[in-house]
Protein backbone atom coordinates (compact mmCIF):
# COMPACT_ATOMS: atom_id res chain seq x y z
CA UNK A 1 0.00 0.00 0.00
CA UNK A 2 1.58 3.72 -0.81
CA UNK A 3 0.86 6.23 1.71
CA UNK A 4 -0.78 9.43 -0.14
CA UNK A 5 1.42 12.74 0.03
CA UNK A 6 -0.52 15.61 1.95
CA UNK A 7 0.09 19.00 0.19
CA UNK A 8 -1.36 20.86 3.34
CA UNK A 9 0.36 21.15 6.42
CA UNK A 10 -1.81 19.65 9.94
CA UNK A 11 -3.46 22.20 11.61
CA UNK A 12 -4.42 22.33 15.17
CA UNK A 13 -5.36 25.01 16.73
CA UNK A 14 -5.89 23.74 20.21
CA UNK A 15 -4.27 23.63 23.61
CA UNK A 16 -2.87 19.99 24.26
CA UNK A 17 -4.06 19.97 27.40
CA UNK A 18 -4.13 15.83 29.34
CA UNK A 19 -7.95 15.18 28.68
CA UNK A 20 -9.89 12.75 31.37
CA UNK A 21 -12.78 11.67 29.99
CA UNK A 22 -14.03 8.11 28.71
CA UNK A 23 -12.34 7.90 25.34
CA UNK A 24 -9.03 5.51 24.41
CA UNK A 25 -7.15 5.65 21.34
CA UNK A 26 -6.31 1.96 19.89
CA UNK A 27 -4.01 1.45 17.04
CA UNK A 28 -4.17 -1.93 15.51
CA UNK A 29 -1.98 -1.03 12.16
CA UNK A 30 1.88 -1.66 12.38
CA UNK A 31 4.58 -1.91 10.09
CA UNK A 32 5.27 -5.83 10.13
CA UNK A 33 4.12 -8.85 11.84
CA UNK A 34 7.00 -8.60 13.96
CA UNK A 35 5.92 -5.72 15.65
CA UNK A 36 1.60 -6.83 15.26
CA UNK A 37 -0.36 -7.89 18.87
CA UNK A 38 -3.22 -8.87 17.17
CA UNK A 39 -6.51 -8.29 17.33
CA UNK A 40 -7.57 -11.06 19.49
CA UNK A 41 -4.92 -9.83 22.10
CA UNK A 42 -6.14 -6.31 21.42
CA UNK A 43 -9.77 -7.12 21.78
CA UNK A 44 -9.81 -9.24 25.07
CA UNK A 45 -7.85 -6.36 26.67
CA UNK A 46 -10.75 -3.54 25.16
CA UNK A 47 -13.40 -6.00 26.89
CA UNK A 48 -11.29 -6.30 30.40
CA UNK A 49 -11.03 -2.71 29.89
CA UNK A 50 -14.69 -2.07 29.42
CA UNK A 51 -15.73 -5.05 31.79
CA UNK A 52 -14.39 -2.24 34.67
CA UNK A 53 -15.34 1.12 33.38
CA UNK A 54 -17.03 1.94 30.36
CA UNK A 55 -15.24 3.87 27.57
CA UNK A 56 -16.29 4.51 24.14
CA UNK A 57 -12.91 3.01 21.70
CA UNK A 58 -11.65 5.01 19.04
CA UNK A 59 -9.91 2.21 16.71
CA UNK A 60 -7.60 2.68 13.73
CA UNK A 61 -7.11 0.21 11.47
CA UNK A 62 -6.18 1.18 8.38
CA UNK A 63 -3.96 -1.37 6.79
CA UNK A 64 -5.73 -4.74 6.85
CA UNK A 65 -9.48 -5.80 7.23
CA UNK A 66 -10.33 -6.89 11.20
CA UNK A 67 -12.51 -8.30 12.19
CA UNK A 68 -12.72 -6.79 15.43
CA UNK A 69 -15.76 -4.09 14.60
CA UNK A 70 -17.84 -7.16 14.30
CA UNK A 71 -16.36 -8.67 18.01
CA UNK A 72 -16.98 -5.25 19.46
CA UNK A 73 -20.65 -5.13 18.35
CA UNK A 74 -21.76 -8.38 18.93
CA UNK A 75 -19.85 -7.83 22.78
CA UNK A 76 -22.02 -3.71 22.86
CA UNK A 77 -19.05 -2.35 23.28
CA UNK A 78 -19.01 1.17 22.44
CA UNK A 79 -16.42 1.89 19.68
CA UNK A 80 -16.03 4.17 16.52
CA UNK A 81 -13.88 3.14 13.12
CA UNK A 82 -11.38 5.62 12.49
CA UNK A 83 -9.71 4.36 10.11
CA UNK A 84 -10.48 6.59 6.83
CA UNK A 85 -9.73 9.67 8.44
CA UNK A 86 -7.08 12.33 7.11
CA UNK A 87 -3.76 12.59 9.69
CA UNK A 88 -5.38 15.78 10.90
CA UNK A 89 -8.16 14.45 11.83
CA UNK A 90 -6.46 11.52 14.09
CA UNK A 91 -4.42 13.56 15.96
CA UNK A 92 -7.73 15.55 16.53
CA UNK A 93 -9.28 12.34 17.74
CA UNK A 94 -5.71 11.04 19.65
CA UNK A 95 -5.60 14.87 21.75
CA UNK A 96 -9.39 13.97 22.57
CA UNK A 97 -9.04 10.67 24.42
CA UNK A 98 -7.72 9.78 28.30
CA UNK A 99 -5.00 7.78 26.57
CA UNK A 100 -3.62 5.86 23.78
CA UNK A 101 -3.17 1.97 23.40
CA UNK A 102 -1.28 1.20 20.21
CA UNK A 103 1.71 -1.15 18.28
CA UNK A 104 4.90 0.43 17.33
CA UNK A 105 3.83 2.33 14.73
CA UNK A 106 3.25 6.27 13.33
CA UNK A 107 0.01 6.96 15.57
CA UNK A 108 2.18 5.61 18.71
CA UNK A 109 4.45 8.49 18.24
CA UNK A 110 1.72 10.94 17.03
CA UNK A 111 0.13 10.22 20.58
CA UNK A 112 3.29 10.96 22.15
CA UNK A 113 4.09 14.37 20.70
CA UNK A 114 0.45 14.74 21.45
CA UNK A 115 1.83 14.43 24.96
CA UNK A 116 -0.11 11.52 25.80
CA UNK A 117 -0.17 8.79 27.95
CA UNK A 118 0.85 6.32 24.73
CA UNK A 119 1.16 2.15 26.01
CA UNK A 120 3.01 1.10 22.99
CA UNK A 121 2.96 -2.82 22.81
CA UNK A 122 6.43 -4.19 21.57
CA UNK A 123 6.81 -8.16 20.70
CA UNK A 124 9.72 -9.65 22.41
CA UNK A 125 11.16 -9.56 18.66
CA UNK A 126 11.08 -6.14 17.89
CA UNK A 127 14.62 -4.88 18.53
CA UNK A 128 13.44 -1.71 18.75
CA UNK A 129 11.70 -1.81 21.97
CA UNK A 130 12.59 1.30 23.79
CA UNK A 131 11.49 4.45 25.37
CA UNK A 132 12.59 7.93 24.12
CA UNK A 133 9.81 9.90 25.99
CA UNK A 134 8.06 10.10 29.72
CA UNK A 135 4.67 9.92 28.21
CA UNK A 136 5.31 6.47 26.63
CA UNK A 137 4.77 3.26 28.44
CA UNK A 138 6.43 0.82 26.42
CA UNK A 139 5.05 -2.93 27.27
CA UNK A 140 6.90 -5.96 26.10
CA UNK A 141 4.80 -9.00 25.13
CA UNK A 142 5.52 -12.74 23.35
CA UNK A 143 1.96 -13.16 21.78
CA UNK A 144 0.43 -15.57 24.11
CA UNK A 145 -2.96 -15.56 25.51
CA UNK A 146 -2.28 -14.47 28.82
CA UNK A 147 -0.30 -11.37 27.65
CA UNK A 148 -3.50 -9.20 28.06
CA UNK A 149 -3.16 -9.52 31.90
CA UNK A 150 0.50 -7.93 31.31
CA UNK A 151 -1.29 -4.82 29.29
CA UNK A 152 -4.09 -4.31 31.00
CA UNK A 153 -1.82 -3.98 35.00
CA UNK A 154 0.64 -1.58 33.06
CA UNK A 155 -2.41 0.59 31.94
CA UNK A 156 -4.14 0.01 35.36
CA UNK A 157 -1.13 1.27 37.41
CA UNK A 158 -0.50 4.07 35.28
CA UNK A 159 -4.13 5.72 34.61
CA UNK A 160 -7.38 6.45 36.15
CA UNK A 161 -9.50 3.49 34.81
Amino acid sequence: MQIPLINESIKINENFEQTINNNIFINLDSSSKTKNWGDKNFFRLIKKINNINKKTFFINCLNYKSEIFNMLTEQNISFKNVSNLKISNLFKIIKNCEFTITNDTGPAHMSIALSKKTFVIFLEKNKFNYRYSKCMYPIIVNKKDNDQNIVFDKIISNTLI
